[in-house]
Order: structure tokens, then C-alpha cells, then sequence
């Protein structure tokens, strides 16, 4: 298919602040880049959550936020489907929106974009008994990994074959200087809300005070927020270990750079990722990583190369995986290992192209 129109449905998009609307913001831009090359024809975009005061001016894509009006979406994407191409949809709750557009347009390729827990039908969120049987009328799925392809496929009874690999991607971003490597600074980013106990950051905080009572002088800086911090906060003085671990709530950019910057090592023990994008922005600063065993970051961390995997729920295999990484002395070239793996692998360029090839095939 050469030049098609594009229709993509979102959820909040630009009004929040999060991993999907970063990923949808993403999505977005590259359709006006592929406008702009020539590659698309055009380019309508209808985002639920979002009013017009949210949305930027993005050269070669219509824009249109419908707020929580959901008749005015249903109406507006069915209006706008009889001259698309290709049908994106970036979450699994649109998914009723799309199978109407299908009864309208029968033929109109159809993608829906799956990130992790949305589509492994756990407590956060269940699947709807209707799910398995709508999403026949999705012709590709586009999952950030392939753990997240294995549980939906599970879950939803869809075959592998539907199933293409969209990893996330960051920005392009400069060499960050040279770090000498302390051998104590651990930080870990990630939200800490009442859904978040499998991030594993209390595990984290138990290993920190066993590297302690080990003698090295181990500190632990967490960012994000959420119902949890005052439970871990507790936690750190129940283990008198509150001098070590800073909870340092939600930061600016330029403070999130400089706590990167300090770092000798970043660590998220998390069995919830999708996929782990905040691996990823750690390496962009040269940071080795520390990531799970379950879930979907140790598909792109090779252990012993760019960081190290550990059992989350063994505080002391964490404790001594994170001594292993503050001691090594190729610590800061895992580092740039990994660094070189975003710039090959999840660039901004490496998701256009896979944006390309998913509209255009």
C-alpha cells in the first residue's frame, strides 16, 4: 500500500502525563513525518480524554479531541473511516469503536497497539467477555514485546500470527560524559500507585539495607509518586535504613537528569513491564541496569552485557546482583553497552520505520 490515509483513535493523549501518551505523542508525530516524507497521504487523528485547548499544531495531521463525549468519537471515526486506509487503534478499550468501523468498512485494515497489563487479563484489568470475540475484526496487533504478545495471545485466544513486535523508543539525545563509577548511588524510577506493588521497589529497599549490613555504604534515590510512598517510607525506617533511601516525589526534567547523572546504577525489579522504557532512558545516561525476572525488560537486557537480571521477590539475589554491579569495574562500560543498543535498536528512526512498514504493508 503506497501513500495511505491514516486514521489513529487514542485514548487522553495530551492532557496526561504517562507511558502511553508518550507512546501515542510518538505515534503521532511519526504520522506527520511520514506526511511530510510523502510515505502518507493524510493523516486524521480523534483522541477521547483530550480537548482542542490540549492539542498541539503538528504539520500534516488533523487533530480532533472529543473530550468524554463518546457518541460524538463513534460518530465522527465512522464519518472519517469511509476515506481511510489503515485504522490504528492505540488501546484495547477502543476496541468497540473499531469493531463498529469494521460493520461500515469490512475491508479496512485495522491495527490495535497492546503496551502490557491492559491486555493480560489480571485483576488491574480484566478482560470483557466480548473482547476475544471483537478483536477478530483487528487484522495486526502491534505489541512492545513479545512477552506482552505471549499473555494477550493466552488471554485472548489470538493467534501468533497476528502478532507484530512495536517496541517503544526514546528521543534522540547527546553522549552523556564519561562517569567515574562510586559504587553506591542506586536510583530507580517508576510510579508507585496503589497497582504498582509488582514495580518490587519494597524488595529493593530490603536489599539496599542487606548491602548496608554487608558494609558498603549503598544509597538508594527512588522518583515518582503514588499511594505507596508512605508504606515504603515506613518500610525504610522499619530497616533503619531512612538516611540511605530518598524518595524523591515527582522531579523536573533537569532534576531527573542530574539524579541520572549521580548515579552509579539504575535498578527496577519490576514484574508488571510491558516492555521497560525507563531501561532504556537509563542507559541513554550510561547507566548499567538492573531489571527482573518476569516480564518483558529482560528481552532487551542481556545479562552480564548491558546489566544484570535478578530474582525480585529474593531480597538477597537482588542485594547481590546490585554488589556485583557497584563493584564492577566494567560497570560504566555495561553502561555505554547499553547506551549503543538504544541508539541501534529504539530510536526515534527505528519507530518511524516500524511505523512505516505497519501502515504501508
Amino acid at each position: 500500500m503506497t501513500q495511505p490515509s491514516v486514521l489513529f483513535l487514542g485514548l487522553a493523549t495530551y492532557s496526561r502525563v504517562g507511558g502511553l501518551q508518550n507512546f501515542n505523542r510518538r505515534v503521532i508525530a511519526n504520522l506527520g513525518a511520514l506526511a511530510a516524507k510523502g510515505a502518507v497521504r493524510e493523516a486524521v487523528v480523534h483522541l477521547m480524554d483530550d480537548h482542542a485547548e490540549d492539542l498541539p499544531e503538528i504539520p500534516g495531521v488533523t487533530l480532533c479531541g472529543l473530550g468524554r463525549n463518546r457518541l460524538a468519537l463513534i460518530r465522527r471515526t465512522l464519518t472519517a473511516s469511509r476515506s481511510a486506509d489503515v485504522l490504528l487503534v492505540g488501546h484495547i478499550n477502543l476496541l468497540f469503536v473499531a469493531w463498529l468501523v469494521r460493520l461500515l468498512r469490512p475491508g479496512l485494515r485495522t491495527v490495535l497497539f497492546v503496551h502490557g497489563d491492559e491486555v493480560w487479563n489480571d485483576a488491574l484489568r480484566p478482560r470483557r467477555r466480548h473482547e476475544p470475540w471483537m478483536l477478530r475484526c483487528i487484522d495486526r496487533i502491534a505489541s512492545v514485546s513479545a512477552y506482552t504478545a505471549r499473555i494477550m495471545g493466552e488471554q485472548y485466544r489470538a493467534p501468533a500470527d497476528r502478532f507484530v513486535i512495536f517496541p517503544n523508543a526514546i528521543d534522540d539525545f547527546a553522549d552523556p560524559p564519561r562517569r567515574e563509577m562510586r559504587g553506591r548511588h542506586i536510583l530507580c524510577v517508576t510510579r508507585i500507585g496503589d497497582g504498582d506493588r509488582r514495580k518490587h521497589v519494597d524488595q529493593l529497599i530490603r536489599a539496599v539495607g542487606l548491602l548496608r549490613d554487608r558494609g558498603r555504604p549503598a544509597t538508594l534515590t527512588h522518583v515518582g509518586d503514588g499511594a505507596l510512598r508512605g508504606e515504603l517510607e515506613a518500610l525504610a525506617r522499619a530497616l533503619s535504613i531512612d538516611e540511605a533511601v530518598r524518595f524523591a516525589g515527582r522531579v523536573t526534567d533537569e532534576d531527573l537528569a542530574r539524579l541520572y547523572a549521580e548515579a552509579d546504577v539504575f535498578a527496577l525489579p519490576s514484574s508488571k513491564e510491558g516492555f521497560g522504557i525507563v531501561y532504556l532512558e537509563a542507559w541513554s545516561h550510561g547507566l548499567p541496569v538492573l531489571c527482573g525476572t518476569r516480564g518483558a525488560p529482560h528481552e532487551i537486557i542481556e545479562d552480564g552485557v548491558d546489566g544484570l537480571i535478578a530474582n525480585e521477590d529474593d531480597p538477597g539475589d537482588l542485594a547481590d546482583k546490585l554488589d556485583d554491579l557497584l563493584s564492577r569495574p566494567d560497570a560504566a562500560a555495561m553502561g555505554r553497552c547499553g547506551l549503543d543498543k538504544v541508539r541501534a535498536c529504539y530510536s526515534n528512526a527505528n519507530a518511524l520505520d516500524n511505523l512505516r512498514r505497519l501502515v504501508t504493508a
